[in-house]
């Protein structure tokens, strides 16, 4: 029915299905034991019906002999009928709805029927800090967010720490931010969804969402560390992959989620200040996460911009106690033709290298693109972008 499609309408534009695929279909049971008796059946399956009499309560039981182990069903029917409720409930139905449905009530049940049964799934958090200012923190992460939702095809959130100062929102989003982070945590501690959701808007490209703050003060700081922990978990449950920007964020909030983070790309250049400032932070983080060092990145940006200063690779492994995972040339044009023009950062040559060189370093599935132009096929992986410091 109109109603029960435009459900489905309603998931895909819903932030809180960040993480859920959506097939509608039609057909009426028979179609679905033949669909289910070749493959598997999704997490959750809501079945519309127009008649409900013994033959279909016949063909669901057929049905749910089909269906994976887990799968769970709803069932949207034409009678309010308790018997019927009673044995379809017996028969594993979770849950019984009379058309026409009102579309909130039955997605707050979907939300809950999803998370009672996957829970807090792999969700895959990236922090990205910088031993300075000015490293391309903010930059980097950004190509980050980019290469998961675009090149490897999977959802992902960006959320920027850096307060009154983010211009993440502009950037990703071409709107000015619309809340602050202080609202985001408030609303994540009431488990106020509708209004953390307002907050969330989507990017131009598909599958990259963006924590809309920085309508705050600029020289204001998070300063709620538990805060910032329930807003990570409750935005877990949405989306499998975050991003982190850690380059504004003040030294309590950077802490907390450092520690949460599944991964953890710290940059620095190759000169002696930054070099000593990311050794410090190599041995602040390490003993942060019980002097475990998996899963911490280090990375070295900016390569060639400081000429026959820079120190080498091996000097650097040495003195900070972690290999460079990468190194990354420095291309003076790139920051300013993102940051004085109307271009996306993957409309800039060396943007796109970057956000090549996140997806090969951090081995991101990515789907073969079959319409790589010839300047592209001269090159295999992300071709001669990385420079002798890649491993």
């Amino acid at each position: 029915s109109d109603a029960t499609r435009s459900l489905g309408d309603m998931i895909s534009g819903d932030w809180r299905f960040g993480r859920v695929q959506l097939t509608v279909s039609e057909g009426g049971t028979d179609q679905a034991i033949e669909l289910y008796s070749t493959m598997d059946s999704p997490d959750l399956l809501i079945i519309e019906t127009d008649r409900i009499d013994d033959e279909f309560t016949k063909r669901l039981e057929i049905l749910g002999g089909h269906c994976t182990e887990g799968t769970n069903a709803l069932v949207i029917g034409p009678v309010n009928d308790i018997e019927l409720y009673r044995k379809l409930k017996e028969m594993g139905v979770r849950d019984y709805y009379v058309h026409p449905i009102t579309g909130e009530a039955v997605i707050n049940d979907i939300v809950e029927i999803l998370i009672e049964s996957k829970g807090l799934s792999d969700t895959r958090i990236f922090s990205f800090i910088g031993a300075k200012g000015g490293i391309g923190t903010t930059l980097a992460a950004q190509s980050m967010a980019l290469s998961i939702a675009q090149k490897a095809g999977q959802p992902c959130l960006m959320v920027d720490c850096a307060m009154g100062r983010s211009y993440t929102s502009i950037a990703l989003a071409g709107a000015e931010p619309n809340g602050s982070m202080a609202e985001a945590i408030r609303a994540a501690q009431a488990n106020d969804q509708e209004r953390l959701g307002r907050m969330i808007v989507p990017s131009s490209i598909d599958g990259l969402s963006i924590l809309s703050t920085g309508a705050e003060a600029a020289l204001s700081e998070i300063g709620n560390a538990q805060g910032m922990d329930q807003l990570l978990d409750l935005l877990s449950i949405r989306f499998p992959n975050i991003i982190v920007d850690l380059g504004g964020a003040d030294a309590q909030t950077a802490q907390a989620i450092l520690k949460k983070s599944n991964d953890i790309i710290l940059l620095s250049d190759a000169g002696l200040v930054s070099l000593r400032d990311a050794r410090a932070l190599v041995n602040e983080i390490t003993s942060l996460r019980g002097e475990d060092q998996k899963g911490l990145y280090y990375l070295i940006n900016r390569i060639g911009e400081h000429g026959n200063a820079e120190v080498g690779r091996k000097d650097i492994t040495q003195a900070i106690g972690l290999a460079p995972k990468a190194g990354i040339p420095y291309d003076p044009k790139l920051l300013t033709n993102y940051e004085l023009s109307n271009n996306n950062i993957e409309d800039i040559e060396a943007g796109a290298k970057l956000i090549r060189a996140m997806t090969d370093i951090f081995g991101l599935d990515t789907p073969i693109d079959k319409n790589l132009d010839k300047s592209e096929k001269k090159t295999t992986g992300i071709g001669g972008f990385l420079n002798k410091f890649t491993s």
